[in-house]
Protein backbone atom coordinates (compact mmCIF):
# COMPACT_ATOMS: atom_id res chain seq x y z
CA UNK A 1 0.00 0.00 0.00
CA UNK A 2 2.74 2.42 0.59
CA UNK A 3 4.00 1.93 -2.95
CA UNK A 4 0.67 2.87 -4.28
CA UNK A 5 0.31 5.89 -2.28
CA UNK A 6 3.31 6.81 -3.27
CA UNK A 7 3.20 6.64 -7.17
CA UNK A 8 -0.29 8.32 -6.80
CA UNK A 9 0.84 11.03 -5.22
CA UNK A 10 3.86 11.42 -7.78
CA UNK A 11 0.83 11.16 -10.12
CA UNK A 12 -1.21 13.84 -8.44
CA UNK A 13 1.90 16.54 -8.20
CA UNK A 14 2.07 15.53 -11.75
CA UNK A 15 -1.20 16.44 -12.87
CA UNK A 16 -1.76 19.17 -10.12
CA UNK A 17 0.97 21.19 -12.40
CA UNK A 18 -0.64 20.37 -15.70
CA UNK A 19 -3.73 21.49 -14.02
CA UNK A 20 -2.61 24.78 -12.49
CA UNK A 21 -0.76 25.60 -16.10
CA UNK A 22 -4.31 24.80 -17.58
CA UNK A 23 -6.15 26.53 -14.82
CA UNK A 24 -4.12 29.91 -15.60
CA UNK A 25 -3.92 29.92 -19.54
CA UNK A 26 -7.78 29.59 -18.65
CA UNK A 27 -7.36 32.56 -17.00
CA UNK A 28 -5.44 34.57 -19.03
CA UNK A 29 -7.48 33.50 -22.00
CA UNK A 30 -10.69 34.77 -20.11
CA UNK A 31 -9.38 37.89 -19.09
CA UNK A 32 -7.67 38.83 -21.84
CA UNK A 33 -10.95 38.59 -23.86
CA UNK A 34 -12.72 40.69 -21.61
CA UNK A 35 -9.73 43.37 -21.22
CA UNK A 36 -10.77 43.95 -24.49
CA UNK A 37 -14.11 44.06 -24.64
CA UNK A 38 -13.51 46.72 -21.53
CA UNK A 39 -10.53 49.03 -24.00
CA UNK A 40 -13.30 49.06 -27.03
CA UNK A 41 -16.72 50.29 -24.90
CA UNK A 42 -13.79 52.82 -23.28
CA UNK A 43 -12.94 53.78 -26.79
CA UNK A 44 -16.16 53.78 -27.94
CA UNK A 45 -17.25 56.36 -25.02
CA UNK A 46 -14.51 58.24 -25.61
CA UNK A 47 -15.15 58.69 -29.67
CA UNK A 48 -18.71 59.49 -28.19
CA UNK A 49 -17.71 62.11 -25.91
CA UNK A 50 -15.37 64.20 -27.82
CA UNK A 51 -17.48 63.53 -31.46
CA UNK A 52 -21.01 63.74 -30.06
CA UNK A 53 -22.36 64.88 -33.18
CA UNK A 54 -20.73 63.28 -35.72
CA UNK A 55 -22.72 60.45 -37.31
CA UNK A 56 -20.37 57.46 -37.04
CA UNK A 57 -19.93 58.02 -33.22
CA UNK A 58 -23.69 57.60 -32.15
CA UNK A 59 -24.70 54.78 -30.37
CA UNK A 60 -25.50 51.86 -32.83
CA UNK A 61 -22.94 52.54 -35.11
CA UNK A 62 -20.15 52.10 -32.62
CA UNK A 63 -21.82 49.49 -31.16
CA UNK A 64 -22.05 47.44 -34.66
CA UNK A 65 -18.48 48.50 -35.63
CA UNK A 66 -17.47 47.44 -31.94
CA UNK A 67 -19.08 43.98 -32.16
CA UNK A 68 -17.72 43.33 -35.93
CA UNK A 69 -14.60 43.90 -35.38
CA UNK A 70 -14.53 41.90 -31.97
CA UNK A 71 -16.40 38.59 -33.03
CA UNK A 72 -14.06 38.58 -36.85
CA UNK A 73 -11.16 38.78 -34.63
CA UNK A 74 -11.95 35.77 -32.65
CA UNK A 75 -12.93 33.91 -35.96
CA UNK A 76 -9.84 34.63 -37.71
CA UNK A 77 -7.69 33.40 -34.15
CA UNK A 78 -10.27 30.04 -34.40
CA UNK A 79 -9.62 29.79 -37.86
CA UNK A 80 -6.15 30.12 -37.51
CA UNK A 81 -5.84 27.30 -34.74
CA UNK A 82 -7.38 25.04 -37.70
CA UNK A 83 -4.29 25.39 -39.74
CA UNK A 84 -2.41 22.56 -38.40
CA UNK A 85 -5.34 20.34 -39.33
CA UNK A 86 -6.06 21.69 -42.67
CA UNK A 87 -2.53 20.80 -43.68
CA UNK A 88 -2.90 17.02 -42.54
CA UNK A 89 -6.41 16.83 -44.25
CA UNK A 90 -4.67 18.61 -47.46
CA UNK A 91 -1.93 15.94 -47.22
CA UNK A 92 -4.38 13.21 -46.23
CA UNK A 93 -6.41 14.60 -49.56
CA UNK A 94 -3.08 14.48 -51.48
CA UNK A 95 -2.36 10.65 -50.80
CA UNK A 96 -5.89 9.68 -51.49
CA UNK A 97 -6.74 11.33 -54.96
CA UNK A 98 -3.15 9.70 -55.55
CA UNK A 99 -4.27 6.22 -55.37
CA UNK A 100 -8.08 6.87 -57.07
CA UNK A 101 -6.06 8.15 -60.34
CA UNK A 102 -3.00 5.53 -60.15
CA UNK A 103 -3.79 3.67 -62.96
CA UNK A 104 -4.77 -0.10 -62.47
CA UNK A 105 -2.47 -2.78 -63.81
CA UNK A 106 -5.56 -4.64 -64.40
CA UNK A 107 -8.22 -2.48 -65.94
CA UNK A 108 -11.22 -4.82 -66.56
CA UNK A 109 -12.81 -1.82 -68.28
CA UNK A 110 -9.26 -0.60 -69.98
CA UNK A 111 -9.16 0.15 -73.74
CA UNK A 112 -6.87 -2.69 -74.27
CA UNK A 113 -9.38 -5.06 -73.18
CA UNK A 114 -11.15 -4.57 -76.17
CA UNK A 115 -8.79 -6.46 -78.04
CA UNK A 116 -8.21 -8.86 -75.81
CA UNK A 117 -9.53 -12.76 -76.66
CA UNK A 118 -13.23 -13.52 -75.60
CA UNK A 119 -13.96 -16.45 -74.33
CA UNK A 120 -16.85 -19.15 -76.36
CA UNK A 121 -18.79 -20.48 -73.25
CA UNK A 122 -19.57 -23.74 -75.66
CA UNK A 123 -16.19 -24.39 -75.77
CA UNK A 124 -15.02 -23.55 -71.99
CA UNK A 125 -13.61 -26.17 -70.27
CA UNK A 126 -12.39 -25.15 -67.42
CA UNK A 127 -8.89 -26.84 -66.97
CA UNK A 128 -6.63 -24.84 -65.02
CA UNK A 129 -2.69 -24.91 -64.58
CA UNK A 130 0.18 -22.46 -62.71
CA UNK A 131 3.18 -23.02 -64.24
CA UNK A 132 6.45 -21.84 -62.38
CA UNK A 133 4.52 -19.33 -60.95
CA UNK A 134 6.34 -17.06 -57.91
CA UNK A 135 3.99 -14.46 -56.32
CA UNK A 136 4.36 -11.86 -53.70
CA UNK A 137 1.71 -8.96 -52.59
CA UNK A 138 2.41 -5.81 -53.24
CA UNK A 139 1.93 -4.57 -50.13
CA UNK A 140 4.30 -7.44 -48.58
CA UNK A 141 7.45 -7.67 -50.82
CA UNK A 142 9.73 -9.62 -48.83
CA UNK A 143 7.18 -12.27 -48.14
CA UNK A 144 6.83 -15.02 -51.41
CA UNK A 145 3.27 -16.32 -51.15
CA UNK A 146 4.36 -18.74 -54.36
CA UNK A 147 7.81 -20.35 -55.30
CA UNK A 148 7.63 -21.71 -58.47
CA UNK A 149 4.41 -23.42 -58.32
CA UNK A 150 3.60 -25.89 -60.63
CA UNK A 151 0.06 -27.33 -60.43
CA UNK A 152 -2.78 -28.56 -62.63
CA UNK A 153 -6.19 -28.63 -62.32
CA UNK A 154 -8.75 -30.81 -65.30
CA UNK A 155 -12.23 -30.12 -65.95
CA UNK A 156 -14.39 -31.43 -63.62
CA UNK A 157 -12.12 -32.04 -61.07
CA UNK A 158 -13.12 -31.39 -57.36
CA UNK A 159 -10.16 -30.36 -55.65
CA UNK A 160 -9.50 -28.57 -51.85
CA UNK A 161 -7.09 -26.04 -51.06
CA UNK A 162 -6.19 -26.56 -47.44
CA UNK A 163 -3.54 -24.44 -45.02
CA UNK A 164 -3.06 -22.55 -42.66
CA UNK A 165 -3.83 -18.83 -42.63
CA UNK A 166 -1.04 -17.19 -45.30
CA UNK A 167 -0.42 -20.13 -47.02
CA UNK A 168 -1.52 -18.68 -50.09
CA UNK A 169 -5.39 -20.35 -50.46
CA UNK A 170 -6.90 -17.13 -51.35
CA UNK A 171 -3.80 -16.07 -53.54
CA UNK A 172 -4.86 -19.41 -55.54
CA UNK A 173 -8.30 -18.00 -56.67
CA UNK A 174 -7.03 -13.94 -56.87
CA UNK A 175 -4.56 -15.31 -59.20
CA UNK A 176 -7.21 -17.40 -61.06
CA UNK A 177 -9.53 -14.82 -61.46
CA UNK A 178 -6.77 -12.37 -62.51
CA UNK A 179 -7.33 -10.09 -59.41
CA UNK A 180 -3.18 -9.93 -59.60
CA UNK A 181 -1.33 -11.20 -62.07
CA UNK A 182 2.35 -13.27 -60.81
CA UNK A 183 5.69 -11.93 -60.71
CA UNK A 184 7.18 -14.77 -63.24
CA UNK A 185 5.46 -17.48 -64.42
CA UNK A 186 2.11 -18.65 -66.25
CA UNK A 187 -1.61 -19.23 -64.96
CA UNK A 188 -3.22 -20.80 -67.95
CA UNK A 189 -6.84 -21.95 -68.44
CA UNK A 190 -7.53 -24.11 -71.27
CA UNK A 191 -4.15 -23.58 -72.51
CA UNK A 192 -3.97 -19.96 -72.82
CA UNK A 193 -2.59 -17.00 -70.46
CA UNK A 194 -5.07 -15.26 -68.41
CA UNK A 195 -3.33 -12.17 -69.33
CA UNK A 196 -4.89 -12.85 -72.91
CA UNK A 197 -8.59 -13.13 -72.01
CA UNK A 198 -10.80 -10.46 -71.74
CA UNK A 199 -10.88 -9.72 -67.79
CA UNK A 200 -14.57 -9.30 -67.93
CA UNK A 201 -15.66 -12.27 -70.33
CA UNK A 202 -13.10 -14.69 -68.32
CA UNK A 203 -14.75 -13.62 -64.40
CA UNK A 204 -18.12 -14.79 -66.14
CA UNK A 205 -16.99 -17.87 -66.69
CA UNK A 206 -15.74 -18.15 -62.46
CA UNK A 207 -17.86 -18.38 -60.10
CA UNK A 208 -16.48 -17.12 -56.60
CA UNK A 209 -18.54 -17.40 -53.37
CA UNK A 210 -16.21 -16.07 -50.66
CA UNK A 211 -15.76 -16.83 -46.89
CA UNK A 212 -17.19 -13.17 -45.85
CA UNK A 213 -19.23 -12.27 -48.84
CA UNK A 214 -20.62 -9.21 -48.79
CA UNK A 215 -23.74 -6.73 -49.71
CA UNK A 216 -24.92 -3.53 -50.67
CA UNK A 217 -27.60 -1.29 -49.42
CA UNK A 218 -30.13 -2.29 -52.48
CA UNK A 219 -32.53 -5.15 -52.98
CA UNK A 220 -31.63 -8.30 -53.05
CA UNK A 221 -32.44 -8.89 -56.89
CA UNK A 222 -29.84 -6.25 -57.20
CA UNK A 223 -27.20 -8.05 -55.29
CA UNK A 224 -27.77 -10.79 -57.40
CA UNK A 225 -27.32 -9.23 -60.21
CA UNK A 226 -23.53 -8.28 -59.47
CA UNK A 227 -23.25 -11.82 -60.52
CA UNK A 228 -25.16 -11.19 -64.21
CA UNK A 229 -25.86 -7.70 -64.66
CA UNK A 230 -28.40 -8.66 -68.09
CA UNK A 231 -30.04 -11.95 -65.90
CA UNK A 232 -34.20 -11.92 -65.93
CA UNK A 233 -35.99 -12.55 -63.13
CA UNK A 234 -36.39 -15.95 -63.67
CA UNK A 235 -32.91 -16.44 -63.92
CA UNK A 236 -32.61 -15.00 -60.31
CA UNK A 237 -35.15 -16.66 -58.74
CA UNK A 238 -33.56 -19.76 -60.42
CA UNK A 239 -30.50 -18.96 -58.84
CA UNK A 240 -31.66 -18.55 -55.95
CA UNK A 241 -33.25 -21.90 -55.80
CA UNK A 242 -30.22 -23.46 -57.03
CA UNK A 243 -28.23 -21.67 -54.01
CA UNK A 244 -31.20 -23.18 -51.76
CA UNK A 245 -31.67 -19.71 -50.68
CA UNK A 246 -35.10 -19.06 -52.40
CA UNK A 247 -37.77 -20.81 -49.06
CA UNK A 248 -35.36 -18.33 -46.75
CA UNK A 249 -35.71 -15.15 -48.84
CA UNK A 250 -39.25 -15.74 -49.81
CA UNK A 251 -40.49 -16.96 -46.06
CA UNK A 252 -43.66 -15.07 -44.84
CA UNK A 253 -41.28 -13.11 -42.26
CA UNK A 254 -39.98 -10.88 -45.17
CA UNK A 255 -42.82 -8.83 -46.59
CA UNK A 256 -41.47 -7.89 -50.03
CA UNK A 257 -39.04 -10.86 -50.68
CA UNK A 258 -36.44 -10.31 -53.20
CA UNK A 259 -37.13 -6.32 -53.28
CA UNK A 260 -36.44 -5.91 -49.55
CA UNK A 261 -32.63 -4.83 -48.71
CA UNK A 262 -30.24 -7.29 -46.91
CA UNK A 263 -31.37 -5.03 -43.75
CA UNK A 264 -34.11 -6.87 -43.22
CA UNK A 265 -32.75 -10.05 -44.12
CA UNK A 266 -30.44 -9.04 -40.98
CA UNK A 267 -33.63 -7.72 -38.81
CA UNK A 268 -35.93 -10.35 -39.43
CA UNK A 269 -33.30 -12.87 -38.10
CA UNK A 270 -33.41 -11.63 -35.09
CA UNK A 271 -35.32 -13.30 -31.84
CA UNK A 272 -37.77 -16.90 -33.20
CA UNK A 273 -36.84 -15.94 -36.72
CA UNK A 274 -33.38 -16.49 -36.02
CA UNK A 275 -34.73 -20.00 -33.94
CA UNK A 276 -36.20 -21.25 -37.12
CA UNK A 277 -33.58 -20.77 -39.54
CA UNK A 278 -30.89 -22.65 -37.18
CA UNK A 279 -33.48 -25.49 -36.61
CA UNK A 280 -34.21 -25.60 -40.78
CA UNK A 281 -30.02 -25.76 -41.04
CA UNK A 282 -29.94 -28.57 -38.90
Amino acid sequence: MDEFDTINMRKAKNDNKSAACYAFGLGLSTAVQNGMFGVFYYATALFFYHYPTYEYTQGDNMFISMFVFLFGMFTAAQASSMGPDAAKAKKAALKIFAIIDRPSEIDALGEEQKKAKEINSSTFRGEIEFRDVWFRYPSRLQQWVFKGLNLKINPNDNIAVVGESGQGKSTFINLVMRFYDPEFGQVLIDGVDVKEYNVVALRKQLGLVMQEPQLFNYSIAENMLYGNLKATNDQILAAATTANCKEFIESQELSTAFEDSPKSLLHAMQGEFKEKVIAKLG
